[in-house]
């Protein structure tokens, strides 16, 4: 789980490179010609050109029989949030992951500022904050519930041998989890590569 945790972690770094640098070339025609990004711009152009066979989106019928694996059975660490309520803050560090078994949480970076950005949000039933329990660096983002009535469930590394002992199918379903979010996150970074590549090479 760790080493898988760790491919995702590093992906989402290339892919939010990816993003800050696609967004550098779209503000400004000098860019192209910037000696200090022309090495990070052929980057993504050999990426997307070594790989552009393989944009094809990830499957999601593995998926499909999840939910029924992370069901609410009663037995774990589980709490009711109203709307707005947090569920962890950006920069703090902790050893958990969460399962949303009822309602909406979207991820903010710098919440309640001026640059406040939603990154993401995840319906029931599915997990977030799983980088928590395989990593020790603080949370990039936060995690705000964006519904009533959210249910979410609490997954601590201590928690980890009893859920392996007791219930082996839900492990199953966090790995199956974590690497269709693994192959995903691949394939928007090889999009990203390719508008990098159509930008650069546009006349």
């Amino acid at each position: 789980m760790r080493h898988l945790g760790n491919r995702i972690q590093n992906m989402a770094n290339d892919y939010n490179e990816s993003k800050a640098l696609l967004e550098q070339l779209k503000a400004s025609e000098a860019a192209k010609a910037n000696k200090n990004l022309f090495s990070k711009i052929k980057k993504h152009i050999d990426m997307y050109q070594n790989n552009k066979n393989k944009l094809n989106e990830p499957s999601a019928d593995s998926l499909n029989t999840v939910s029924e694996a992370l069901a609410d059975n009663g037995k774990g660490k589980y709490k009711d949030y109203r709307k707005g309520m947090i569920v962890f803050k950006e920069g703090a560090v902790d050893s958990s992951m969460y399962i949303l078994h009822k309602g909406s949480v979207g991820m903010y970076i710098n919440y309640r500022t001026r640059e406040e950005e939603k990154v993401a949000e995840y319906e029931a039933v599915t997990f977030f904050g799983e980088m928590g329990i395989i990593s020790d660096e603080p949370r990039g983002a936060a995690a705000i519930v964006e519904s009533d009535n959210t249910r979410v469930e609490t997954i601590s590394v201590e928690d980890l041998d009893s859920i392996f002992r007791d219930n082996p199918e839900k492990i199953s379903a966090i790995l199956r989890h974590m690497s269709y979010r693994l192959r995903k996150l691949n394939i928007d970074f090889l999009k990203t590569c390719k508008e990098i590549t159509e930008l650069y090479n546009k006349k």
